[in-house]
């Protein structure tokens, strides 16, 4: 986008591309199994509208499908772990940290 816009989806969109309902991912966010989103907006009374980049939804996609095949459950609780971990690097650590991380 030009002069350094950024594209910013809520928190359902988020949950799509996880194949997660958005209940889910606030209650990962409150257990601090994932950081607090990038954008976060107050809204009316105690609402808290969530947003995160195009960026941060197409890695969290990538991530479930390319290295976790989709999967919407988990062998155990180290591989949900390892998910988190990964989804916790990519999101807001961004691709390239991530990357780097890998090797």
């Amino acid at each position: 986008m030009p002069n350094g816009d950024v594209e910013l989806f809520r928190i359902g969109v988020l949950a799509q591309a996880l194949h997660r309902k958005a209940y889910t991912l606030v209650q990962w966010e409150k257990q601090n199994w994932i950081s607090k989103p990038s954008f976060l907006v107050h809204g009316r009374g105690r609402e808290k509208m969530r947003f995160y980049s195009a960026q941060q939804v197409i890695a969290a996609n990538r991530l479930i499908v390319e290295r976790h095949s989709g999967k919407t459950r988990f062998r155990d609780a180290s591989e949900f772990r390892d998910f988190l971990v990964s989804l916790d690097r990519e999101l807001w650590l961004g691709a390239e940290v991530a990357r780097e991380g890998r090797k």
